[in-house]
């Protein structure tokens, strides 16, 4: 089912603050509407990685403050330095806003909030579509947030945690 140009807009609209608040986080830095790919653009991004097998997957379970630790900063080093292209950042909200992307998964502050989005799922991909991250956390249940760092492509799997 495809939506009507009016429905995408009012998706758009009632998104795009939350949305630009969440990238704002995830870059460290003000991010605005024109810094974003149009929603036609996005779509043909999702469609070409669609198409694309699941293969190569590798999975990383830590506490979600785990993600400010020197380890993991260098897990992000070595993933750059596997595959340096740049990186589209997508939310739950992307599809209605577009996806920005950045200069490489370095850019990426890791240090944002467990509650940077009520869905708890953020993914990192590359803009040669080869290699992905999805950062799947939760604070269900009791003590520390957790967080499930999957991998997968062509690079990113091979770089250990």
């Amino acid at each position: 089912m495809t939506s009507t140009p009016a429905s995408q807009r009012l998706r758009k609209n009632l998104s795009l603050k939350t949305y630009l608040e969440e990238l704002s986080a995830l870059k460290g830095c003000p991010v605005a509407a024109c810094d974003l790919c149009t929603v036609d653009r996005t779509d043909a991004i999702q469609r070409e990685l669609s198409k694309r097998a699941r293969c190569n997957i590798v999975l990383h379970a830590m506490s979600f403050s785990d993600k400010r630790s020197d380890r993991f900063r260098d897990f992000v080093r070595n993933l750059h330095a596997a595959n340096p292209s740049a990186v589209f950042l997508w939310t739950p909200r992307t599809r209605d806003c577009g996806v920005l992307q950045v200069s490489s998964i370095s850019e990426v502050d890791f240090g944002f909030a467990v509650n940077i989005n009520g869905e708890g799922i953020l993914s990192f991909v590359t803009a040669d579509l080869d290699d992905r991250m999805l950062l799947d956390f939760t604070t269900a249940g009791i003590g520390e947030p957790q967080l499930l760092v999957e991998l997968q492509g062509s690079h990113w799997p091979t770089v250990s945690y």
